[in-house]
């Protein structure tokens, strides 16, 4: 606004904009509450700004322009680059890392004693297509070791109950829902092991199967705890079984 000032000049006066509640209510119905779409057509009537005051029109104008040119610019994007692999080094550290955890929590009985010989199978493995130059099936290698491994954590867990679970948050979801996907991966199972040279570690499909049968029993005598970690166990094992398949693929990375 314009007001005179004593001298006879005119002067600006500032008088702030109040929002009406439909400007400031952002939800979908309340700002599109308006919009009716037609199969012969779309009429003035049916537009979104049709009977918007020209204010309203004004102030969301670039929202308008913004959204209908930003469907151009996200399929014009290049799609991320490949997550970098880990250099020598690093996997030769990890490697060293899994041979001290499986040292400090020992096997103690012939299940467990029959996991970590699969644990320092694919840690020797590791090692050995690390030092041909192989980073990406040593990866693999190494990440098979692991989720052999991890199944010790649960079995000797669910042989102490009283032992306090490691910190960290617990596994996401429902407990029922983790169990059936579980179920389906063991139905991949036989797949990977199509995929793993001979000879095909057949045996931890066959430990996964048991592990999953026994927390499918623990959870119908009402015992949550060890339904856990029995759950937590065979899907180590189908992670193993996934990475010993990916080790065998062609590296064709520069």
């Amino acid at each position: 606004m314009l007001g005179a000032t004593g001298d006879g000049h005119a002067r600006s006066q500032y008088v702030p904009m109040a929002w009406p509640h439909e400007m400031t209510d952002l939800r979908a119905r309340n700002f599109f509450g308006g919009v009716r779409f037609k199969a012969t057509g779309v009429r003035k009537a049916d537009t979104i700004t049709h009977g918007m005051h020209p204010s309203y029109v004004a102030a969301f104008m670039p929202i308008f322009v913004i959204a209908s040119i930003a469907p151009t610019f996200l399929v014009a994007q290049p799609p991320p680059p490949p997550r970098p692999m880990p250099d020598s080094p690093a996997v030769e550290r990890r490697i060293g890392e899994i041979r001290n955890r499986l040292e400090r929590n020992a096997p103690a009985t012939p299940e467990q004693k029959e996991l970590a010989s699969y644990v320092q199978r694919y840690l020797d493995d590791a090692g050995r297509v690390l030092a041909a130059g192989r980073r990406f099936q040593a990866q693999r290698l190494e990440d098979a070791a692991e989720a052999c491994r991890r199944p010790i954590d649960h079995l000797q867990r669910i042989a102490i109950p009283n032992q306090a679970k490691p910190p960290g948050p617990n596994p996401p979801g429902n407990p029922e829902d983790r169990l059936r996907d579980v179920y389906f991966r063991l139905r991949l199972g036989d797949f990977f092991l199509q995929q793993i040279p001979s000879p095909a570690p057949a045996r931890l499909l066959e430990l996964a199967r048991g592990f999953y049968e026994q927390a499918v029993n623990a959870r119908q005598a009402g015992n949550g705890i060890a339904a856990d970690e029995y759950t937590g166990a065979a899907d180590d094992l189908t992670h193993a079984l996934e990475s010993l398949a990916q080790a065998a693929l062609p590296d064709n990375r520069p």
